[in-house]
């Protein structure tokens, strides 16, 4: 949890789902992590915000996400991260509130690999590129 000058709060989840190429035990995971963020959040304080991100590993399972509905969070992301050279599958994904105003969603030029200044590659670190999510949220 991150609490901002102004008083107001962000808590941020990272989940990694199952990839044994199971969709039931896929989405029956996400069912959990959505268990477990709704007791979390009954337990504190509530948090202004609530995200929750992570390799879903849910190639065109939508249940997944839907899961996280009933929390009021929202899949607003469309860029490819995985495999990392060459991304054409979306398994990774950042769920904002469904009033949030997204501002940006970023995934890194797999052009630019290993330099001079950094020995490694994003290739060489994952088979994900990491993605991030600019987004406001309502007031």
């Amino acid at each position: 949890t991150v609490t901002r000058p102004d008083g107001s709060s962000m808590r941020a989840y990272d989940l990694h789902l199952s990839s044994d190429g199971d969709p039931d035990e896929t989405i029956e995971q996400a069912g959990r992590a959505a268990g477990f963020v709704r007791a979390d959040e009954q337990r504190r304080v509530r948090a202004s915000t609530t995200a929750v991100a992570g390799d879903f590993n849910d190639e065109g399972i939508v249940e997944t996400v839907r899961h996280f509905h009933s929390l009021g969070l929202v899949d607003r992301g469309s860029l490819p991260a995985n495999p990392t050279v060459a991304p054409s599958r979306r398994i990774d994904h950042v769920l904002v509130p469904e009033t949030a105003e997204v501002i940006g969603e970023h995934v890194p030029d797999i052009t630019i690999e290993a330099s001079a200044r950094h020995s490694l590659g994003w290739s060489d670190l994952s088979d994900h590129l990491p993605v991030t999510m600019r987004f406001r949220s309502a007031p």
